[in-house]
């Protein structure tokens, strides 16, 4: 569990403060820490709330590329 804390505060969290509030925050950590594993999950989760702002397509595949390499890099 303690990996997966570390994996979630050094990836997932500067990512998802950029986009939500802090009460938007805490009710997504409370609503997903449980169901987040390693590998890569947490970035799904990303995944879902980046396509729900509906950004640019362009903008979302750059993201994607980004943390893809990023877990790449983690293994």
């Amino acid at each position: 569990t303690k990996s997966r804390l570390s994996l979630l505060n050094t990836v997932a969290f500067p990512y998802l403060t950029m986009f939500l509030n802090d009460d938007e925050m805490h009710e997504l950590t409370l609503k997903k820490i449980d169901s987040v594993g390693d590998n890569g999950e947490a970035f799904d989760l990303l995944d879902e709330i980046l396509s729900s702002l509906e950004p640019s397509k362009e903008y979302l595949y750059k993201q994607r590329l980004k943390r893809k390499m990023q877990r790449e890099a983690m293994r």
